[in-house]
């Protein structure tokens, strides 16, 4: 070094405190990206996957029905590997929430376990689920994310077998001093496991080789870091020629009443009971509104649509109806602030409050808590099928029509 060349002092070098606030920066504007990237995506789907359950109700060649199916898969599958990338990346960033509500952990477990059987008994698996009667039935935590991390599990299962048997067994651990911590296991008697793939979800997360091979070992990495969310953990035990077990833990305090909705991923079965409604769709996409009025065309349920927030809140307030389906993210005015000024109004007037479904492509954590605090009745996201917004909407439309019945 030339000694007439001025050295650098510790006050010229970036400080650790300018290098933490360049990541925060960097951090936060990936973060933003990643979710306006699977808004985007789960828009699309919502509508991709909304047409092709109404082209499959039509009279179908076999073969023109098969590419129906096809396309189906694919779009599933494409959403499935998009929404765990965005996931595990966002938890890596640290900025992946969960939504705390509280729950009824048997029927969200059971729901699960439904829709995990019928993969099963495709391949003549046999699936057994057990319960241990110490396990709360009440919880507090994230309905949502703990059945994705028990139905990542049992579906590897049944990816790995061509028959066989998988057990699921959940139980309590009473000696847990802060909350209930409740441990799942999931055992197998499958092909055993690459050790490679244990190595990279207990060793240190994702490489460039796991992120290209995707699928389960994908979705087994987000699994491992939502149970740790939760203040638990994800472990295996593998036996070679035998099988695998694994095993999960979550923290979920005791709640004492039970205030979250839970669909399945099919939707529940609409009730046919069906009484004239007047509904309000708030969304700007036309796509949407056409899905929508499509899903809703042999219901006796009149549809008005609004294409930005602004209008949602006048024709709200001039106009009398039974549920608002409210999209989120509208020009003019977002969801959150028409669903604010829809319960100030009715509270000015001394007006019944209309039961608002956040039904939107915002599917993280805050998006769903910020929508309640807006004064929105439910948070929905989508896609969404036909069967489980027939029953949203009667869940909470009928609700609030035998409550006015019975003033």
């Amino acid at each position: 070094m030339n000694e007439n060349e001025p050295k650098q002092t510790p006050a010229d070098s970036p400080s650790k405190e300018t290098h933490a606030t360049e990541w925060h920066t960097k951090a936060t504007r990936i973060d933003q990206l990643l979710v306006r990237m699977n808004y985007g995506i789960r828009s699309a789907a919502n509508v991709i996957l909304g047409l092709t359950d109404l082209i499959r109700e039509s009279e179908l060649s076999p073969n023109l029905g098969q590419n129906v199916s096809v396309l189906r898969a694919n779009a599933e599958g494409l959403l499935k590997e998009s929404a765990e990338i965005i996931d595990l990346t966002r938890a890596e960033l640290g900025s992946l929430q969960l939504f705390s509500a509280s729950f009824n952990l048997h029927d969200a477990l059971q729901q699960a376990m439904d829709l995990m059987s019928i993969l099963a008994s495709c391949k003549r698996i046999r699936l057994t689920f057990h319960v241990s009667r110490q396990v709360p039935l009440s919880v507090i935590g994230d309905a949502v994310r703990l059945s994705q991390i028990l139905i990542t599990l049992v579906r590897a299962a049944i990816e790995r077998l061509e028959q066989g048997e998988i057990s699921v067994k959940v139980e309590d651990d009473s000696n847990y001093p802060d909350g209930i911590k409740i441990k799942f296991s999931i055992a197998d008697n499958g092909r055993s496991l690459p050790p490679e793939l244990i190595r990279h979800m207990f060793d240190g997360g994702p490489d460039q080789e796991t992120a290209t091979r995707g699928g389960s070992e994908l979705a087994l990495l987000l699994a491992r870091h939502l149970a740790r969310m939760m203040g638990g953990d994800l472990w295996a035990e593998l036996e070679p020629k035998v099988g695998a077990v694994f095993h999960f833990s979550v923290n979920l305090p005791p709640a004492p009443t039970v205030d979250f909705l839970q669909l399945s991923e099919d939707g529940a079965k609409a009730r046919t009971d069906l009484h004239p409604l007047r509904i309000l769709v708030a969304d700007d996409s036309a796509d949407t509104l056409r899905l929508i009025r499509a899903f809703l065309k042999e219901a006796p349920w009149g549809i008005d649509s609004a294409e930005n927030g602004r209008t949602a809140v006048e024709m709200a307030v001039s106009k009398s109806y039974d549920l608002i389906l409210m999209d989120l993210d509208m020009p003019e005015m977002n969801g959150y602030i028409a669903a604010r000024q829809i319960r100030i109004s009715e509270c000015l007037n001394e007006k019944s409050a209309v039961p608002i479904v956040a039904l939107t492509a915002h599917n993280e954590a805050e998006a769903a808590s910020k929508s309640i605090q807006a004064g929105c009745t439910a948070h929905v996201t989508k896609p969404i099928r036909k069967a489980a917004l027939i029953e949203t909407i009667q869940r909470y439309a009928g609700d609030r029509r035998g409550d006015l019945a019975r003033r």
